[in-house]
């Protein structure tokens, strides 16, 4: 679509919908099959290559420790993409991620040469996660921010869905290294397709009339400022208590299934009920948050997990209670599906869009950090016990607290 296109189709009242429709699609897939599938995935290379390389569980859980310098490294990332420009800056990056899963299918027995691909990782995580495609898609939908942020973050969930069982199958048939080729080759041959072909960046000047009206600049505090904001602190502090459990069912749900004697299959399916739930969560967060009260919201879906958890950790007839598996990672799913929704919806709504990439990338450090404590203290308290059933409970009474702290976000729905 050509920038005068664009621009009178603004102009006119063209639905939101009607003028952004492709960049949407394009940053669902970006989202999808970028660096947080890495994450989402994770859990299926940890017993294979533990029993390669007879290394202990904590070990061989990479993801988190990527998910952790991902998120420290990833208010750098944000200035990347606002200086250059989420178009081109995400087409590298992908080319890049596709790059370093062949690096990880060649990996030897050196942990080294694991931790110097953890460090890259976590470096292209910045710019091909959901902070530049949250950027690239809000400009186009100033009054459905909510739905418009669902619909994008769904993506990942969808992928994960239907990538799960099918990675499942591949590691099961030819190895973990062919497993992470597959996952290089969606990226090359699907997703930098689509990005090339359907991303495209709202032109400044319309950018700004869409999302600031007619001043001539862009809306919103400076990371200083924010920071001051007792809401930026009850934000920072809400989400990432919450994502300390969902950092350790997303890192270990595999093998906490495998530990109930589950076949790496059945556990494969339950993974797929957990990332559909992931996609219901977000699109149903983010049509919730653009009508009624975010905070009341918000405190819902974080509290949903902790009913999950509990199921999780009552079931005692391993692949009998198949239903119960599902039913607890489909309530985990929705918590934290949802949880995306709001760390974006939250920065733009209190913070506005002119330093959103910083901003959100701060929220992404504490709860990208969260996230990676949480799936590195599932695996080591399992290293301690033999069980994950102390990792569960304790996860299931910190969903409860997150979700009290909700309660008292106030922010506007406008």
């Amino acid at each position: 679509m050509s920038t005068r296109i664009q621009e009178e189709s603004l102009a006119e009242g063209q639905s939101e919908w009607g003028a952004g429709w492709r960049v949407l699609i394009a940053a669902s897939v970006g989202v999808g099959i970028g660096y947080s599938l890495f994450l989402y995935t994770a859990g299926l290379f940890i017993i294979p290559m533990q029993q390669e390389f007879q290394w202990s569980r904590s070990a061989v859980t990479i993801g988190p420790i990527v998910g952790l310098l991902c998120a420290f490294l990833t208010p750098l990332g944000g200035i990347v993409i606002d200086r250059y420009g989420a178009r081109p800056v995400a087409i590298a990056g992908l080319l890049l991620l596709g790059l370093t899963y062949v690096l990880l299918a060649a990996t030897p027995k050196s942990a080294a040469y694991i931790y110097t691909l953890v460090i890259i990782m976590a470096c292209v995580g910045t710019v091909t996660g959901s902070v530049i495609f949250c950027k690239s898609i809000l400009p186009w939908f100033p009054r459905n921010s909510g739905l418009a942020l669902g619909i994008t973050l769904s993506g990942l969930s969808l992928v994960s869905a239907v990538a799960t069982p099918i990675l499942a199958k591949i590691i099961e048939g030819y190895g973990w290294r062919f497993g992470y080729l597959s996952m290089g080759a969606l990226i090359l041959f699907v997703g930098v397709p689509v990005i090339v072909g359907w991303l495209r960046e709202m032109p400044n000047e319309v950018e700004t009339k869409a999302v600031a009206g007619e001043s001539g600049s862009l809306k919103g505090v400076s990371l200083r400022d924010a920071i001051r904001d007792r809401q930026y602190w009850l934000c920072l502090i809400a989400f990432s208590s919450a994502a300390l459990p969902l950092g350790g069912f997303v890192s270990q749900l595999q093998p906490i299934l495998i530990s109930h004697a589950f076949t790496s299959s059945a556990a494969a399916a339950v993974g797929s009920v957990f990332f559909i739930a992931i996609s219901i969560g977000r699109l149903a967060a983010g049509t919730l948050l653009d009508r009624f009260r975010p905070g009341v919201i918000t405190a819902i879906f974080l509290a949903v997990p902790a009913v999950g958890a509990i199921l999780l950790g009552l079931m005692v007839h391993g692949p009998d209670d198949w239903m119960v598996a599902a039913a607890a990672a489909f309530l985990i799913g929705l918590g934290h599906g949802a949880e995306a929704d709001f760390i974006a919806f939250f920065t733009l709504k209190l913070f506005g869009m002119r330093y959103f990439s910083v901003i959100f990338g701060t929220m992404v450090v504490g709860v990208g950090t969260a996230i990676a404590i949480g799936g590195m203290a599932f695996a080591a308290l399992f290293d301690l016990n033999g069980s994950y059933q102390i990792a569960i409970l304790i996860g299931a009474a910190i969903f409860i607290g997150a979700a009290l702290l909700a309660l008292c976000l106030r922010v506007s729905r406008g």
